[in-house]
């Protein structure tokens, strides 16, 4: 599957080589399929508990949809925890954004152990309305983030223009989200979990349904045998035919992102805080930590990509962002491109192990807010492969109802 055309900004940070080991045979508690965030999350925190893993990637490490994602973490989903609960229930609206705010603990706590720092830090957010009647309802979303203790408050207009030199209504904001480089991240995880805690990896091959045994648990591709106790599947947006039935949402999106040329130093542009919408499709943007702007948004259900489209949407969604900032700033477009990602219908990712293998353990953190999805994920796969998975998460587990009531 074609994942962008365009230009990508990420791969452009750091300079990598193969992390192949020689291909050998291998005997492993846990072999993992696909090594992106998702992936290699997973394989970090399962190798870091003393289990030995084995990953294997059919490209390179880190530089497929990875590569692609903008690094605004944030614990709030493009669902609002309102229409989660009216959807589902309370309780389990209130069970995923908990754990979805813990999840970013995750990411920090993995970061600090990095031997360099993958651009990583602690930042606001900004969701603004689009009118008076969605600054409304983000008055609810506030009672409801603030009855389970989430560090979230309402922002009025005058507030927004003199602290943000943002314009708009008013807007929610959510403290200690994230911002990252996703592609430095996952590279990092690989190098430090290979070299501490014998992770073994396998760069450039495909796996696919025919070479696995599930019934002698043991994957064969060409000279490389793999015996496994547990198999956990983090094939993105491409899973195999024995896990699809099980995504019955699971549709495809194109999405837009714009990286700028670094900017001089300017209060005009906020830094302190990360800044979305509620206007759908939305405009979200960041400043990276080389002073560039990153943006994205334009979001539709289309997968024919083109890079011509993408320098043109990248344009507008400048021109966007130059219309909420109070002073507008020079933005000049340098990496522009248009790429696929994946949502499910109900706005939950597929977390949990396959309804007919339980040996096997489904990681499709789907959504706009995929990293905290496969953090959730990398939590739930180490329970699962030391045999005991919080029953509380059921919701999220492939072929269940999608409620905890």
């Amino acid at each position: 599957m074609e994942l962008y055309k365009g230009n990508r900004y990420w791969p452009t940070t750091w300079q990598t080589n193969s992390m192949s080991l020689s291909r050998t045979n291998s005997t492993c508690d846990v072999a993992i399929i696909g090594g992106g965030i998702s992936g290699m999350l997973s394989a970090y925190v399962l190798a870091r508990s003393g289990l030995k893993v084995t990953l294997f990637e059919q490209g390179r490490i880190g530089n497929g949809s990875t590569s692609l994602n903008t690094g605004l973490i944030q614990y709030m989903s493009d669902d609002l925890l309102i229409d989660l609960a009216e959807r589902f229930d309370l309780k389990t609206a209130r069970h995923f954004y908990r754990a979805s705010f813990e999840a970013l603990d995750l990411l920090e706590e993995i970061a600090v152990e990095l031997p360099q720092n993958p651009q990583l830090r602690r930042n606001n957010s900004i969701y603004l309305a689009a009118d008076a009647s969605e600054l409304s309802r983000l008055g609810e979303e506030a009672l409801a983030h603030q009855a389970i203790g989430l560090p979230t408050r309402l922002i009025d207009e005058r507030e927004l223009a003199d602290r943000h030199h943002l314009r708009a209504t008013g807007a929610l904001m959510t403290r200690r989200d994230l911002e990252l480089n996703p592609y430095q991240f996952t590279r990092f995880m690989a190098e430090t979990a290979m070299e501490r805690y014998g992770l073994v990896i396998h760069e450039g091959i495909q796996v696919r349904e025919s070479d696995i045994d599930l019934n002698r648990k043991i994957l064969v591709h060409g000279e490389i045998t793999c015996q496994f106790d547990r198999l956990l599947l983090a094939t993105g947006y491409a899973p195999l035919p024995f896990v699809r039935s099980h995504l019955p949402q699971m549709k495809l999106i194109s999405t837009f992102a714009c990286i700028t040329q670094p900017l001089a130093k300017s209060r005009l542009i906020p830094s302190d805080c990360m800044v979305w919408e509620s206007a759908r499709p939305y405009l979200y943007f960041r400043s990276a930590m080389d002073g560039r702007l990153i943006v994205g948004g334009a979001d539709e259900e289309n997968t024919r990509l083109s890079a011509g489209k993408a320098a043109r949407i990248g344009q507008e969604l400048l021109h966007q962002v130059q219309q909420r900032l109070i002073e507008p700033s020079g933005l000049i477009p340098e990496f522009t491109y248009e790429a696929i990602f994946s949502e499910s219908g109900d706005g939950l990712p597929y977390l949990g192990p396959h309804p007919h293998h339980p040996e096997v353990f489904l990681l499709h953190g789907i959504g706009g807010n995929g990293t905290v999805y496969s953090a959730i994920g990398a939590k739930l796969a180490l329970q699962f492969a030391q045999g005991r998975l919080d029953p509380a998460f059921r919701y999220l587990f492939p072929g269940q109802t999608r409620t905890l009531t």
